[in-house]
């Protein structure tokens, strides 16, 4: 991976948000933040500047993760998203490959083992 920089990690899930902030911090990743909600999230977007969003898209407030990541485009460069999903359906995956360029997804449950191998790949595509 290239020099590990900053990840922002919004997820309402507090127990899935845990987990996911003690393996980057296990990957040697020193700079994240984590918010609970997509207005929160296109918020502090532009002040982090974030390498890479971690982005459920099923979120508490008024705006879900697809909502979430169109404002973050209007607002932040195309960064990579990696959206998190326990609805892992043929409408989801479509929507994800056609209106988000250079965005992944994982499936809930997640392994931890898998978002370090998509970390790795968003990464070595930003080369």
């Amino acid at each position: 991976m290239k020099n590990k920089q900053s990840v922002l990690i919004v997820e309402d899930e507090f127990i899935t948000a845990l987990a996911v902030e003690d393996y980057l911090h296990r990957l040697g990743f020193k700079n994240f933040v984590h918010v609970s909600n997509g207005e929160q999230a296109v918020r502090l977007c532009p002040s982090t500047d974030p390498d890479v969003i971690i982005l459920d898209i099923r979120l508490a407030g008024e705006m879900d993760g697809f909502d979430t990541a169109r404002k973050i485009r209007e607002l932040c460069s195309n960064m990579p998203i990696i959206f998190l999903t326990a609805l892992t359906t043929e409408k989801t995956e479509r929507t994800i490959r056609e209106e988000f360029e250079n965005a992944y997804y994982l499936p809930k449950p997640i392994e931890m083992t898998d978002l370090e191998k998509m970390l790795k790949i968003v990464f070595e595509n930003e080369n």
